[in-house]
C-alpha cells in the first residue's frame, strides 16, 4: 500500500520553509550523488579511460558517500 497523497501548499513562516528546503535539498544532492556513483560502477568505460581521452569522472577511491 502507498502512501496518501499530500495536498501542496506554500509554508508561509521564512525559517521553517528554508528549513524545509534545505533538507530536501540535502535528500536530492544525496540521491544524485548514490545514481552517478552506481551508474559509474556499472559503466566499464569509466573505469579506464582510451589513451588521449578526457575523462571528467573520479576513480571510485575519490568517491565518498
Amino acid at each position: 500500500m502507498g502512501r496518501g497523497r499530500v495536498q501542496l501548499k506554500r509554508i508561509e513562516n521564512k525559517i521553517n520553509r528554508q528549513v524545509t528546503f534545505s533538507k530536501r535539498r540535502a535528500g536530492l544532492l544525496k540521491k544524485a550523488h548514490r545514481s552517478l556513483f552506481s551508474a559509474m560502477l556499472r559503466s566499464p568505460s569509466s573505469s579506464s579511460p582510451t589513451k588521449g581521452s578526457s575523462s571528467n569522472t573520479l576513480p571510485a577511491s575519490e568517491l565518498t558517500l
